[in-house]
């Protein structure tokens, strides 16, 4: 499919080789989707959504002081914005695809038909989708920054109206790698 980025289903998020911390000159060259474009917007962004006061689950602060010439701060990308998040993950994922053998980059057969069948799915269908989407990348959001997934998806699941069994079985259906890959990443 046209819009499918190639996405090998081995490559795990927890197995990638991921910058975690990125100055906001970093995040505005990124380009990223939802992410302002330059570092004084990126650092306005910071101070409106009061990023430096922002903990992970341990209670770590999200925000560093940069060591080395020029100071200032370094942000975790759990900061960002679910579709800029899932974006840096996906260009991981495709770093980390790259360095694979040949044999192990080879896509799935039935990858092409799962997308032409999401793509005659209605309006309505897609929109389900796409909730379901957001409820999975919200999952892996808490987990990269350092929630067990259990405990992420119980918040995602409260937050959301909908079981934890429900996100569990979302995470694993056909194709749902897939979904995250394509909607989640530009």
């Amino acid at each position: 499919m046209k819009n499918a980025p190639e996405m090998p289903l081995n490559i795990e998020n927890s197995s990638l080789d991921m910058q975690e911390f990125y100055t906001a000159a970093e995040i505005a060259d990124l380009k990223l989707p939802g992410v302002p474009s330059t570092p004084q917007s990126v650092t306005r962004k910071a101070k409106t959504e009061n990023w430096h006061d922002q903990k992970n689950m341990a209670g770590a602060p999200l925000v560093r002081h940069r060591s080395g010439r020029g100071g200032g701060f370094e942000y975790h990308y759990v900061l960002l914005p679910g579709n800029a998040q899932a974006a840096l993950i996906h260009r991981a994922r495709v770093k980390a695809a790259q360095a694979l053998p040949p044999a192990a980059r080879k896509a799935d057969i039935d990858r092409d038909a799962l997308w032409e069948f999401y793509d005659r799915l209605s309006g309505k269908k897609k929109a389900k989708a796409k909730n379901r989407l957001d409820i999975l990348l919200s999952v892996l959001a808490l987990e990269k920054g350092g929630t067990p997934k259990n405990v992420a998806v119980a918040i995602v699941a409260m937050k959301s109206n909908v079981s934890n069994r429900s996100i569990y079985n979302w995470f694993v259906m056909p194709g749902s790698h897939r979904l995250v890959a394509r909607f989640g990443a530009p």
